[in-house]
């Protein structure tokens, strides 16, 4: 949602864009009403489960490990705070003003992010493009980084 805003902003100060699994909208879901919830009573025991939905990956446990010990450097309170700043946040009726070359690379397995969102995005940004990693979970940047590297070099020297 930031990178979005940020483009809507000031599209000038870019030449291109990368949205990974990417939401333009804060409305709460179901999921996340559990994550928050789940922030506010134990909030330990809620990011380990967060990381290891964000990364199902088999192959991933030193990426898993790596991402427990990132999220667990905050706390529940500034969690719950994150997740609340950005409930009223609809880019939606904006998206189509995007004209910038854009990519959404998005992780079949990600059940954090709908891929639905991902194919919003695909049709509401013009000159954009859905790549979709049929290995990969939410966070494919840290889990497949060669991939992601792959696309970007492919869609941005076209």
């Amino acid at each position: 949602m930031v990178a979005l805003e940020a483009v809507l902003l000031h599209p000038e100060r870019f030449t291109g864009l990368v949205i990974v699994g990417g939401r333009y909208t804060g409305a709460p879901t179901p999921a996340r009403d559990r994550l928050l919830a789940g922030c506010k009573v134990n909030f330990s025991a809620t990011m380990d489960a967060f990381v290891n939905a964000c990364s199902p990956e088999d192959d991933c446990d030193a990426e898993r490990a790596w991402g427990k010990l990132i999220v667990n450097r905050s706390n529940g309170p500034d969690a719950v705070q994150m997740m609340e700043c950005v409930e009223h946040v609809d880019l939606t009726s904006r998206l189509t003003a995007i004209t910038l070359p854009t990519l959404i690379l998005h992780g079949r397995k990600d059940v954090i992010v709908s891929l639905g969102s991902s194919e919003t995005l695909a049709l509401l940004i013009p000159n954009s493009k859905l790549v979709i990693a049929d290995d990969a979970g939410h966070v494919p940047t840290i889990t497949r980084p060669n991939w992601v590297a792959q696309q970007i070099d492919e869609f941005f020297t076209r």
